[in-house]
């Protein structure tokens, strides 16, 4: 889990984001934390001269080992925190069925990735949970017309775009 609000260099907090989700495109990292491209570059540099990560330059993906699969639903998910960064306190990898969790104001708040033909696992993973822990869902889809299949009160459903946009929505 990592908090936002924790001191440290800029290199160890990339090396520390890294590790966490294993793998993110090279402008989610440089948009989390706010640096030119030089700065930028010149940190992972280092840090992958260290051995500490691993740049693909053919996905344009920072990961913390060379082996590691890139992760489409960690990927878009990770949107989501970029989204909410300015009202974030913690978030981090979680397990499956969530894909990662944010607290934000005294909120936890659970990212579901919800590929087509899931949704009545997901909808049920929900619910099983919801019976025991207190949330809010935020639901990936991959298309809008996933949610008739999703009935979950207070949930939050979005799509995130090639470009990693994002689109809300709820029932309401």
């Amino acid at each position: 889990m990592i908090d936002i609000n924790k001191q440290g260099t800029k290199e160890q907090k990339i090396l520390e984001l890294v590790s966490e989700y294993g793998a993110l495109d090279y402008k989610q990292i440089q948009t989390y934390f706010k640096l030119d491209e030089v700065t930028f570059n010149k940190i992972l540099k280092s840090l992958q001269k260290k051995g500490r990560l691993y740049i693909d330059e053919n996905s344009n993906t920072i990961k913390a080992d060379k082996n590691l699969a890139y992760n489409i639903s960690v990927k878009n998910s990770f949107y989501i925190v970029l989204d909410f960064i300015n009202e974030c306190n913690y978030h981090g990898i979680s397990q499956f069925p969530v894909v990662l969790e944010m607290y934000m104001k005294g909120e936890i708040y659970s990212v579901f990735y919800c590929s087509e033909g899931n949704e009545v696992m997901i909808c049920h993973s929900i619910l099983n949970m919801k019976e025991n822990t207190n949330f809010k869902p935020i639901i990936i889809l991959q298309e809008i017309s996933q949610m008739e299949y999703i009935n979950i009160s207070n949930a939050f459903f979005c799509i995130v775009d090639k470009e990693g946009n994002v689109e809300y929505y709820t029932y309401e």
